[in-house]
């Protein structure tokens, strides 16, 4: 299930994270709209993104939540060209 989620941040382009609980090993074979798992599309349009939500409910009885949830961040304050000694 972690790798699943990984592969739907790339579709969804938003941070999913694994609250199933399930470990293992599992065969999915995810289908929506012109998109797979394995060959997601590059772009969500309004109308693949309810495919993609419908397809992961009927096909795999599994919902994405939205939800707020604290994440690290990489900040940078500042950046300075190194000169050579």
């Amino acid at each position: 299930m972690t790798q699943l989620a990984r592969s739907l941040e790339q579709v969804v382009a938003l941070p999913v994270v694994d609250h199933t609980n399930l470990n293992g090993v599992f065969d999915i074979d995810l289908q929506w709209g012109s998109g797979t798992i394995d060959n997601p599309v590059s772009t969500l349009r309004v109308n693949e993104q309810a495919a993609l939500l419908t397809a992961i409910r009927e096909q795999m009885g599994l919902r994405l939540q939205t939800r707020s949830a604290p994440h690290d961040v990489i900040v940078i304050d500042a950046v300075s060209q190194t000169t050579p000694d």
